[in-house]
């Protein structure tokens, strides 16, 4: 999900960053303004992952109450309207789900979670046999195609060395089999034996006229001996060698296969760890400050929070905004936050049962400028989809890279890892950081290669206590480059009302120019039109609010 630059290559812009009005709630003004800049910026701001908070209140909030599956189907429809029938991108960023240790469902979540846990374990103990059986393999089928090569192209150099090694050498347990012609050299009765061997080309290289006519007629008999042998296995070796290596490329695939296979067999049960563990988690992001009075300890409650992000791109023409072709044309994206909370009441007569559900849909609406969308709401959607992701790649043992910048950086300057973390020190005490004969700890060089290996991020020295933000600037100003923050966002300043008013009156205005207040009321008539009233006509509901 990448954005072209179509219409400015800047990162800023004067118009654009519009959500609702300019009266509206605190977060907002402050992404407007920049003060937001990022969702990292957000999540520091709230000190939460949830995006309701720059979203304003709700445009609308909708209840249903009834038996079960009347409110999760209400929610459904409401979300599953906006990709089915509106054809805008949806995208789920959080599911979390509360469940009273009182209620029975507690019970068979706990028990869930511990027979994914258990089925993770061994599948991985499955996983690492066939991965060092792969390897295995790897290896065989390298040694075996450089002697197939060797076969192919008649290289008695090699051949030679195999039969020696191999085969003729082989049953002496610790040593060479007496007898052998690495035995008899090794023992000095014929020290030059082995070269002897590799310098014949044919038995014909022994007779008196030969090139080895001189040797003693002992070794010429053993030497005769060898090179038959060596023959006969030659033409054994090459009618199977090719065979042989067929068989392990076919066990080498059936393997990959194999491995491939159980990791995907593996992943629902890292989803289901990674929901269930968030389900239980109780005291979440979304439900803080809810003061939920239906939840009581004595009965069974459940109540859960799914969210979505839904987004449509869009463009200004002739003074309206209108569809456009992809995202890459886009100057803006309508976006609607989409929060549904599911609560289950205990039963009455059975507490510990669940009873009655109750479905409540809050849509946050609004219409924010690609550079909002792509610092914000882009890293939200990849930030949920990558979860599972991740996850399997620590549980397999594969990773992407998280910083290669670094490294980049580092041969840019032709710096040593040791020079570097010198030269970080020397900024540091130039910046009286450091004492004068203090040294940067030994221990920063094996943080500098976990970074450059993918384990850990630039910003982790800056988190990490033996070091901090001063080690993370020095380190920066050494390579000449910005590894966090905004770069120059910092240097922007939004223009004042004033300034906007001037610049509009006299035609200066970027491409992200649009009547916010204009805009947005045409974009909630357009909702309460073509979806909000057709969306409670279709679930049977009165549709006045």
């Amino acid at each position: 999900m990448s954005h072209g630059h179509d219409y400015s290559d800047t990162e800023h812009c004067e118009f654009g960053h519009t959500f609702v009005d300019e009266d509206g709630p605190k977060y907002p003004r402050e992404v407007e303004g920049e003060e937001i800049y990022s969702l990292s910026d957000l999540e520091e701001a709230t000190d939460d992952t949830f995006l309701k908070p720059i979203m304003g209140d709700q445009w609308k909030k909708m209840k249903v109450k009834g038996s079960q599956g009347d409110g999760f189907g209400a929610i459904l429809e409401s979300i599953d309207t906006f990709d089915t029938d509106k054809d805008w991108e949806v995208s789920m960023v959080a599911e979390e789900l509360f469940v009273s240790p009182q209620s029975e469902l507690h019970g068979s979540y706990m028990q869930q979670r511990q027979q994914a846990e258990q089925r993770v374990k061994e599948t991985m103990r499955s996983l690492s046999e066939q991965i060092k059986q792969k390897h295995m393999l790897e290896h065989d089928i390298r040694k075996l195609r450089s002697r197939a090569e060797a076969m192919e192209d008649q290289d008695d150099a090699v051949l030679k060395g195999d039969f020696v090694e191999l085969v003729d050498s082989a049953g002496g347990g610790q040593g060479a089999a007496p007898g052998s012609l690495d035995f008899l050299r090794n023992n000095n009765i014929y020290p030059t034996i082995v070269s002897d061997f590799n310098e014949m080309d044919s038995v014909e290289d022994l007779e008196d006229d030969g090139v080895l006519g001189d040797l003693p007629e002992n070794e010429k008999a053993i030497l005769k001996k060898k090179f038959k042998m060596y023959e006969k296995w030659k033409d054994l070796y090459g009618s199977e060698v090719q065979r042989k290596l067929r068989e392990l490329k076919g066990e080498l695939r059936s393997t990959e296969r194999s491995i491939s296979e159980t990791k995907n067999w593996l992943e629902p049960y890292i989803k289901d760890m990674v929901t269930i563990n968030d389900m239980t988690a109780g005291d979440t992001d979304q439900t803080k400050g809810m003061n939920p009075q239906y939840i009581s300890r004595g009965y069974s409650s459940m109540e859960r929070h799914m969210t979505y992000i839904a987004y449509q791109p869009v463009k200004p023409e002739n003074g309206n905004l209108v569809e456009a072709e992809d995202e890459d044309h886009a100057t803006h994206f309508k976006v609607i936050y989409l929060h549904g909370v599911l609560v289950n009441i205990g039963n009455p007569s059975e507490p510990r049962q669940v009873g009655s559900e109750t479905g409540v849909m809050m849509w946050h609406p609004a219409i924010v400028c690609r550079h909002v969308f792509e610092r914000i709401f882009e890293p939200k959607i990849e930030e949920a989809d990558k979860k599972v992701e991740t996850l399997m790649e620590e549980y397999t043992g594969e990773f992407s890279p998280t910083d290669t910048d670094l490294k980049a950086a580092r041969n840019a300057e032709d710096l040593a890892i040791r020079d570097l973390r010198k030269k970080v020190g020397e900024k540091l005490r130039e910046k009286g950081e450091l004492d004068e004969n203090q040294q940067v700890p030994l221990e920063f060089s094996a943080t500098i290669r976990r970074i450059e290996d993918g384990f850990e991020s630039v910003e982790s020295i800056a988190e990490d206590d033996s070091y901090g933000e001063p080690y993370l600037e020095a380190l920066e100003e050494v390579l000449g480059t910005t590894f966090t923050g905004n770069g120059d966002g910092d240097d922007w300043e939004e223009p004042t009302k004033f300034q906007k008013k001037i610049k509009r009156f006299i035609g200066s205005t970027d491409d992200f120019d649009i009547n916010s207040d204009a805009q947005y009321g045409e974009y909630s008539f357009e909702l309460i039109t073509d979806y909000y009233i057709d969306l409670k006509k279709g679930l049977g509901l009165y549709t006045m609010k």
